[in-house]
This record gives structure tokens, sequence and C-alpha cells, in this order.
């Protein structure tokens, strides 16, 4: 059998994750702080990227002056 007694038995989701035989929940409920990190951390490159290329753009069409 794959996976989680829980698929099998939906109503265990409702039970705390302190019984014993509620790893699953305890499992769960790290795998999603580590999605969470991920999501997180993969969001501020590209905004940091879209910033740093924004502002490269901008520079880059602004003409400087003659004189240097």
């Amino acid at each position: 059998m794959q996976g989680y007694v829980v698929d099998l038995l939906p109503f265990l989701k409702y039970l705390p994750a302190w019984l014993p035989g509620m790893e699953f929940k305890r499992y769960a409920a790290r795998w999603k702080k580590e999605i969470e990190d991920i999501r997180r951390a993969a969001f501020e490159t590209v905004k940091e990227t879209a910033v740093r290329i924004s502002t490269t753009a901008i520079m880059g069409s602004i003409p400087l002056p003659a004189s240097l």
C-alpha cells in the first residue's frame, strides 16, 4: 500500500497530531513549512532579478552628457 492511512480513512485528519499513529500530520506540517520556504525563496529571487533588470534598463536609457 502506498500513501498514508489518512488516504483510506479521511476522518483521521481531524484527530490531533500528538496521538500515536498520526505521524502523517507532523510530516505534513514540516513539509508545508519547507514548501513555503522554497516558494518564498524563489519569489524573492525573481523579484530581485526583475528589479535589477528594470533598473539596468532604465539607467541604460538615460542619455549621458557629452562632457563625460
